[in-house]
Parts: C-alpha cells; structure tokens; sequence
C-alpha cells in the first residue's frame, strides 16, 4: 500500500438514469475512507445535458423532496470530477445521488447507490468519541505499545488518511514507538477475518 494512499472502508456505486427530460449517463462512487473521509468521485463516463446552477446531492429518493443534502454544484457537464464530503454526514441514511437545478427548483437526473462493498455498517469520524470506551485494545492513550484482546493485522491512519504504520504479520501487540504524538485512525483485520475500525490518541 501506498503511504500517500487512503484506505477503503466502504464504497457504494451509483449508475446514473436518463431524467424525465434530459439525458444522463455515466456512474459515481461514494467512498467512506477508514479516516472517516467521504468522497463522492463522479467517473469519467459521465454526461449530462448542461443547465444552470446544477447541483450534486445525496437523498432518501428519487427527488429532492425528501430529506437531502447538497454536495456540489456540478463542475462540468461530463468528465470526471470528485468532492469530499463532511464526516458527520451518514452516508448509509441515502439512497441515490441526485442531479438537481437549484436556482429554478427544477430535477433533472439521479443515479440510485447499490449496497456497497466493505464494511458500510461503521460511521467513524473524528467527533466518534471512542477515546474512553474502546474495549478492544489497551491503553488509550498509548505511550509506545498497543495491545488489542486477539490476533490480527494493524493499519495506522492520520487524521487526514496518511498511512503511518502497517503489518503484515499477524500479533496481538504492536510496537508504536516511532509514531509521533498525536490522534490516529486505525484498522485492525483480525485473524477471524472481521475488521475493527477506531482511534487512539499516542502520547
């Protein structure tokens, strides 16, 4: 892996349909990052017929009448493009991702989200107050060690999705020494084959 790179811990694809009256093709992706990053990555495949103030947005449905939330105004009319999204937003609460015309109120496309792959059940951000009630590792906050209650693969994030430390070898304990202070994401495969998702400050 990348040490630049962000790991992935859900990520749902959306096709998107032709609208009453205009034409719409190409896909997107919403990605929820183990950092609590969200990124919405409009493909390359993508086209819309233009219009004004065209606005990407997440919603319960087909419409921008149910509760919504407003991404993006669209940065071209086909092409790839990509927005990050707050933490605190649930991503798993929508549905579909919708293409609407703000300044006139008028709809013009959606695309509807699938399941997803990964683990899209865990909403973790930096406002998840995890720090005193973690029950799968020990201490927190950590001096130089870090022990988890099983066996298993350790991935340490910064606040901003760099990867600072990574295991291949399977352990129960992990020596973080040459970590800096600070507060970290992390990402624990366990031996069982399910992943533990959290953070720790490191004094």
């Amino acid at each position: 892996m990348n040490a630049e790179s962000f790991a992935q811990q859900c990520v749902r694809v959306a096709n998107f349909i032709d609208g009453l009256e205009y034409n719409i093709s190409g896909s997107a992706t919403l990605t929820k990052n183990v950092n609590g990053t969200l990124i919405l990555s409009i493909c390359s495949d993508f086209a819309t017929s233009p219009g004004p103030d065209l606005h990407f947005l997440l919603s319960n449905s087909t419409t921008p009448n149910s509760p919504y939330y407003i991404i993006s105004q669209i940065q071209s009319a086909s092409g790839a493009q990509s927005f990050t999204i707050p933490a605190t937003v649930d991503i798993n609460q929508f549905q579909h991702v919708l293409i609407h015309c703000i300044q006139f109120n008028h709809f013009w496309g959606y695309g509807s989200l699938d399941a997803g792959t990964g683990n899209c059940s865990i909403t973790l951000g930096v406002n998840e107050n995890t720090l005193n009630s973690s029950k799968n590792f020990f201490p927190n906050p950590i001096l130089n060690e870090i022990n988890f209650t099983s066996s298993g693969n350790l991935s340490v994030f910064t606040i901003d999705g760099k990867l600072v430390f990574n295991t291949i070898q399977e352990s129960e304990k992990f020596n973080l020494s040459e970590v800096e202070s600070g507060l970290y994401f992390y990402s624990f495969n366990k031996k069982d084959g399910s992943t533990l998702n959290g953070k720790f400050l490191k004094q």
